[in-house]
């Protein structure tokens, strides 16, 4: 099968992105401007929880849970690991599949429900967007044209029938996902299995869809600790007395309506914006014809403001062929560039995380098999992880770059003196790894990965695969244990200065001595810090002064660049250039604190005034939506001395 087709083209020609004006606002919760897209869909996330915990050996975990007040550890106390806790997975079929309740059609609509106001999409539309992406076969990804299996048997699927046949089996609670500075709580995930009769007791036929939404921060004032309502509430799912009718009602409510735990209001976590830009995602395990392949995608919307599912890179799954040198013949030169920096960022810093258990002096064998982890950048994922010799980084790896592994290793001092050891990790942590390909593979010299349910990790039946009752759900607990009997302190209330941006007095003469700085609100946007690596670097921002004066302010990557210069053309012409020298159109919606929008796209700056600039970005051709940001701006005129 072919991974990487050796070919590009005019992505100019080929895309054009405009954007929709409207007049609503779209709520994303701490959306940056730049993504590290070093993100894993599966067992950790780059400053997680529970990555935190490994990279601190220091850190000390409420393991016995002494001292401690929290329901789950009586539970945990009472029925040990020997079965699912309850604060964690969910997997009642009678109580999950009673009355609908988490039904997939129901899950659909209320996402359809909150996202931003448009013509209202039917569910078998949103799932058609779905599954016509099966036949394509290819995908752009940063600037290239990646291969993918067309997946007719799927894509023939009747969408009415899909809806009906897929049954929920079972919710997790992923809190240890949740960012350790406080940026997001976790993921809360909903798994759907297809229920139709399969031959012969095969495979073929089967389908899983797994809503995995990341959840905000109810408090984020307070960092890590404005998680701790969404921590007692799970908790709150095993306490002494509590039946499993109460525990369906409880969640249902967290995931649908909203809850209200110690006071705080939380937010239902289905929701439009928890399945895109740096949140969430929604990914499938497809069956119905041969070869099993998973998929990733992200909510958006089309050229009709219909709600998709747009398919999107599967995070944590690099194209491993790149790891073959001889690979690079049949690669465009780009393709050649970037497979070689993938090398080299494996050896550069894969081999060394993949050696933390050892630099950690981890003995427990819960411990080593979750401490496992590696971050990989978003421009080497691929499109689709499907289990075959080319996914399989002990299959594809030239002798010359074990031996540069083999280098590796012994300049680290590491006591892992086999390459074939830090492969087999390396494959743990793609989906196809971990959900087939490392079962039973020897990954430490005294330990083996363990075992899924071949292919997924909870089946049709809500039965739960080896590898999360022995090794996943008991780490969990512990996370989730520790953070509620030793929360971390909260954030002090002592107001913090303010990032500015001081346009300089030179580029606006009209205003004479004053300057105008914007201060920025939102702690996502680090000035001067991030490079831009999504697929447009500016935004040019027309402003009006107080005296009617036309200029631009220009938002490129992460940055906000102080250049003003006199507007020549229409205040809501503007452009900027991405770097695959395509233009991108946006327009784009400015709301004052009193919550007007100002007319014909003309944006007044007066004093103190707090600002919300809300952008969307979207594909003439796909109708994928590129970018939904929103920016907090407070307008400030200040008098400067000469």
């Amino acid at each position: 099968m072919r991974i990487i087709i050796s070919k590009k083209r005019n992505l100019t020609s080929r895309k054009v992105y405009k954007l929709i004006f409207s007049t609503f606002s779209i709520l994303l919760f701490t959306t940056t401007l730049m993504s590290t897209n070093q993100v894993s869909a599966s067992n950790s996330k780059p400053n997680s929880l529970s990555s935190k915990f490994f990279s601190n050996p220091k850190l000390k975990m409420n393991r016995a849970g002494e001292q401690c007040n929290a329901n789950i550890t009586t539970w945990r106390g009472t029925h040990g690991n020997t079965q699912p806790n309850p604060a964690l997975v969910f997997n009642n079929q009678h109580f999950l599949r009673m009355d609908n309740n988490f039904s997939l059609h129901k899950t659909i609509q209320h996402i359809i429900n909150s996202a931003p106001p448009g013509p209202q999409t039917p569910v078998d539309t949103v799932v058609k967007s779905m599954l016509s992406s099966f036949l394509e076969s290819e995908q752009e990804h940063h600037g290239m044209l990646l291969d993918k299996e067309r997946r007719d048997a799927e894509a023939s699927l009747n969408p009415d029938l899909f809806i009906d046949e897929m049954k929920p089996v079972a919710i997790f609670n992923r809190f240890d996902l949740a960012d350790s500075n406080g940026k997001n709580c976790g993921e809360y995930r909903i798994v759907y299995a297809r229920d139709v009769p399969v031959p012969d007791n095969r495979s073929l036929g089967r389908f899983t869809m797994i809503f995995e939404a990341t959840y905000p921060n109810p408090i984020p004032e307070e960092g890590s600790r404005g998680c701790l309502p969404v921590a007692k509430f799970w908790d709150s799912l095993t306490r002494p007395g509590i039946v499993d009718l109460h525990r369906e009602w409880s969640i249902w409510q967290f995931l649908y309506q909203g809850i209200t735990q110690d006071g705080i209001d939380l937010p239902p976590a289905i929701n439009f914006h928890h399945y895109q830009g740096d949140m969430g995602q929604i990914r499938v395990n497809m069956f119905v014809q041969e070869d099993w392949q998973l998929r990733e995608f992200r909510t958006g919307m089309d050229d009709n403001l219909d709600i998709i599912f747009s398919p999107v890179s599967v995070k944590t799954n690099p194209v491993i062929q790149y790891l073959n040198e001889a690979n690079d013949n049949g690669m465009t030169t780009d393709q050649q560039l970037i497979a070689k920096e993938f090398r080299d960022d494996f050896i550069n810093k894969g081999v060394r995380a993949l050696s933390n258990p050892e630099f950690d002096g981890l003995v427990n064998e819960i411990d080593i098999l979750n401490s496992l982890e590696i971050f990989v950048e978003d421009k080497f994922n691929n499109v689709q992880s499907a289990v075959n010799a080319s996914s399989d980084a002990t299959k594809v790896v030239s002798n010359a770059f074990r031996e540069r592994i083999r280098s590796k290793i012994n300049g680290l001092g590491s006591t892992t003196d086999d390459p074939a050891l830090i492969l087999e990790r390396l494959n743990t942590q793609t989906c196809a790894g971990c959900h087939e390909l490392s079962n039973e593979k020897r990954v430490f010299k005294q330990f083996v990965w363990p075992k899924s349910l071949g292919f997924v990790h909870v089946n049709e039946q809500g039965d739960l695969s080896e590898a999360l009752l022995g090794t996943f759900l008991p780490r969990r607990v512990q996370i989730l244990e520790d953070f509620i009997c030793d929360p971390p302190l909260p954030v002090m209330t002592v107001k913090k200065e303010q990032k500015k941006v001081v346009v300089d007095s030179e580029f606006i003469s009209p205003m004479g001595n004053d300057q105008v700085v914007f201060n920025i609100e939102d702690p996502d946007i680090q000035l001067g810090k991030s490079k831009p690596t999504r697929k447009w670097k500016g935004l040019r921002l027309p402003v009006v002064d107080q005296d009617g004066k036309r200029h631009r302010m220009i938002l490129r990557g992460a940055k906000l660049i102080h250049t003003i210069n006199s507007l020549k053309q229409k205040p809501m012409d503007l452009s900027v250039k991405n770097p695959l020298n395509g233009k991108a159109q946006f327009l784009l919606i400015f709301r004052r604190n009193d919550n007007k929008h100002l007319p014909s796209g003309t944006y007044r700056l007066a004093e103190g005034d707090d600002a919300t600039i809300d952008v969307i970005a979207k594909s003439a051709k796909t109708g994928q939506v590129i970018e939904m940001l929103k920016y907090k701006l407070n307008i400030q005129i200040e008098r400067k001395n000469k």
